[in-house]
């Protein structure tokens, strides 16, 4: 996961408007690699990581690191439990196709839930057919039980949890962005 982050990260960070969004929430971003890019990328934008308390110490650290400890902090906790209200907008990158679709309800209601009315989700993912293929759906769904979704298998799913998709489009060369509004 970090090596795709690694190479995605930087298009994700300025192939995206996230300046649109004061405060971010970036949900199960492990080592803050994508909100330090976005961060390093949109000057005016503040961003917390929540992860297991491994994950979100090494976001901290790197944060500090990268001279963002002003703009950006950690969280230790999961996505499969309450997660930190107020926020203008939350992120799920990569998350989604770890998981059946149970679990993806409930991460998902997880976000609902934090973001509230008029609240804005961007999950970015690979979509089957545009950056997964048949063997990476078949690897997912061996090791971890998930699958690579279609942009409409992702909408149904969000919309379960109240979400209604804005909008959807490559982001990088293997990763779709796609907005929810919480109805």
């Amino acid at each position: 996961m970090q090596w795709r982050h690694q190479n995605h990260a930087p298009q994700i960070a300025t192939g995206y408007d996230w300046s649109r969004f004061p405060e971010i929430v970036d949900v199960g971003g492990g080592n803050g690699n994508l909100l330090t890019m976005i961060l390093q990328a949109h000057q005016g934008v503040r961003g917390r990581v929540v992860d297991l308390p491994p994950s979100a110490a090494a976001a901290a650290e790197r944060f500090a690191a990268a001279g963002l400890a002003d703009r950006a902090s950690a969280v230790a906790g999961s996505f499969f439990d309450p997660v930190p209200a107020g926020a203008d907008a939350y992120i799920l990158s990569d998350i989604l196709h770890d998981w059946d679709d149970e679990h993806c309800r409930k991460i998902l209601a997880q976000c609902a839930e934090a973001a509230g009315p008029g609240g804005t989700l961007v999950v970015i993912e690979p979509v089957y057919g545009h950056g997964s293929s048949t063997g990476i759906n078949l690897f997912m769904l061996m090791c971890f039980g998930g699958k690579e979704r279609l942009v409409e298998e992702l909408a149904e799913l969000a919309a379960e949890s109240g979400f209604v998709l804005r909008n959807s489009a490559a982001i990088t060369d293997g990763r779709y962005a796609l907005e929810f509004t919480v109805k």
